[in-house]
Formats: structure tokens, sequence, C-alpha cells
């Protein structure tokens, strides 16, 4: 794998007046004061939820363990309601089991035990709220500058993968055992594939590798 390299309310103020002078003379009391006018309020935007939730470890029920790979193909049919994952080998040791309708696929070994995770679908963010649509600047407000880096190469959608370095040891060095983000960016910045899982695997261009030679067999996530 290249080396990755790092990327780089106005006040509204409401006077009102109260007073007036009464014309004419005698005792006549003066005018009660004008009503005050009521407080606008401004409704603010709900905060979305999101409806499945990625850390650097995986998916709900399906988190990724650092002593022994034991979350499975089988694990995540059965954690989506037994819909049914394609498996499609990319390479020697690294395959893909996806399910495009889902907008979720797995990167796995050749046990078809699950490495990593790649999800494409408007209903999941991170614990951070990275989600389909943040930004690159997003991304970095979310993690700091110091731990977002991006791969040399441009990612499938046009732009940058960035990777996020492992929360759980942020001043190491990436290996196989540390857990890390990984988002896909087009060429306006704009995420458009949430990643999760262990390196080098999360930060591959292809998944596998940074050159897949299987694109049309396999079908999506590689079209």
């Amino acid at each position: 794998m290249t080396v990755s390299k790092p990327v780089s309310a106005a006040a509204v103020v409401v006077a009102i007046v109260l007073g007036a002078c009464a014309a004419g003379g005698g005792d006549e009391p003066p005018p009660p004061p004008a009503p005050r006018p009521k407080k606008q309020t401004v409704s603010k935007p709900a905060q979305r939820s999101a409806a499945l939730v990625l850390t650097q470890n995986g998916l709900p029920g399906l988190e990724l363990n650092r002593q022994v790979l034991d979350v499975s193909t089988s694990d995540m049919e059965a954690a989506f309601d037994n819909h049914d994952f394609l498996n499609a080998g990319q390479t020697n040791t690294c395959g893909l089991a996806a399910n495009e309708d889902l907008g979720v696929a797995a990167i796995t070994n050749t046990d078809l035990a699950v490495v990593a995770f790649v999800v494409e679908r408007p209903d999941t963010a991170t614990t951070e709220g990275i989600r389909l649509g943040s930004t690159t600047d997003d991304i970095i407000k979310a993690y700091g500058k110091n731990a977002v880096y991006a791969r040399d190469v441009p990612s499938r959608a046009g732009g940058q993968l960035i990777w996020v370095t492992d929360l759980d040891s942020p001043d190491s060095e990436p290996s196989a055992s540390s857990l890390h983000y990984a988002f896909e960016t087009d060429t306006t910045g704009t995420v458009t594939r949430l990643r999760a899982g262990f390196w080098p695997h999360v930060a591959h261009i292809d998944f596998c590798s940074d050159k897949a030679t299987r694109t049309k067999e396999t079908g999506w996530p590689l079209t």
C-alpha cells in the first residue's frame, strides 16, 4: 500500500417602545402602555438519528475482536434478518460478501471471517456523526486533523480515500491488529461510503487490493 498523507450567528436585537405622553390636560390618566409584541421563536431542525451506528469495530452485534476473528458472513446474515450475502473471492487471501439492496458488504479472509465492513446507506452514521453526505471538513472536525489521513490514490468515487487513526491507540502506526474508520469521497469532498475494520483492508481502494481484477463478476461495491 502506498503512503498516506495528512488532510490538510448573528445576534438579533429587538427594541420595544412602551410609553407615550397623553394629549390634553386635566386629571385624565395617561393611556396604558402599548402591548408587548409576542416573541418570535424559531424551531431548530431536529438532529438526524442513525438507525444503524458504525463504530471502528464494526456494526451492532457484529463487532470485530482484536484477538480472534469470530464474526462470519453467517453472523451477518443472521443480523440482517437472514438476507443473503453474496460471496465473491478477490485475491488468494481476501474476498467480499455483499448485499447491494441492504447497502452492506464485508471484506473477508479465506475462512469467510469478516475483517472489515463497507456501508452505503443513508440511515447509517458513525458514533461521531459522519454519514453519507458529510464532508472532508466534517471528518476533520469529528476526529481532529492529526488523526485524519488520505491515501495518495483516488477512491472509487474519484475523491480521496480518507482513513482515521485507531481511536483506541491514536499514536500507534497502523498494523494488522489496528482498527480504523475509512471514508470514500467524491471529487467535491463528499462522503459516498463508510468503512470500518482492520488494517490494511479498510484502506485498500478496492477493499482486498488497490486494483480489483473481478469488478464485473463481483458487482457492488466494486461498481
